[in-house]
């Protein structure tokens, strides 16, 4: 009867063979069923994390929606405003039309059929002239936004302001 003989040529080959299928049987278990559940569990907790934020984030959409249709009810209730006209009213209501206030539209390039935008140029006016004219603008109940003041300052002769005054409103 033959006995297992490490130290023969035969016997050392069965070792190294031993080995290297003990090898691939611990890496086809790691790699295997245990790498493919280890994958598993990292995508069930970024599944459970994206879950979270979404029902996080799910009450602030409905807000902004309930305020967009809030809004668009405002915009559609206030009828035909022209925000050139309302501009032009404010200045013949103070009666600074005389004194060399202007209105004049501002092209917006693109956006042009969704905004309208107006450009008001006041000469000589004071402090509080220019805090009513804001008031007044924005005090009609018609969503007006001042966009941009491209310049402010000290009138000729140090009577009062010159300012300009970008203003847009949305089209409806």
């Amino acid at each position: 009867m033959n006995r297992f003989n490490p130290h023969t040529r035969e016997g050392k080959i069965l070792i190294a063979g031993g080995i290297v299928a003990l090898g691939l049987l611990a890496w086809y278990a790691l790699e295997g069923p245990l790498g493919e559940y280890e994958k598993s569990k990292n995508q069930l907790r970024a599944a459970r994390r994206n879950l979270a934020l979404a029902t996080m984030y799910h009450g602030d959409v409905v807000a902004a929606r309930e305020s967009e249709k809030e809004l668009m009810q405002v915009l559609s209730a206030r009828g035909n405003f022209d925000l050139w006209s309302h501009l032009s009213q404010i200045l013949r209501e103070m009666d600074l039309q005389n004194r060399g206030a202007e209105v004049a539209t501002f092209p917006r390039g693109t956006r042009s059929d969704k905004l309208s935008s107006v450009r008001l140029n006041l000469k000589g006016v004071s402090a509080e002239e220019l805090v009513d004219v804001l008031y007044r603008i924005h005090a009609g109940g018609h969503l007006v936004v001042m966009h941009s003041v491209p310049y402010i300052r000290q009138a000729p002769g140090k009577k009062g302001l010159d300012c300009s005054l970008i203003f847009l409103a949305p089209n409806v």
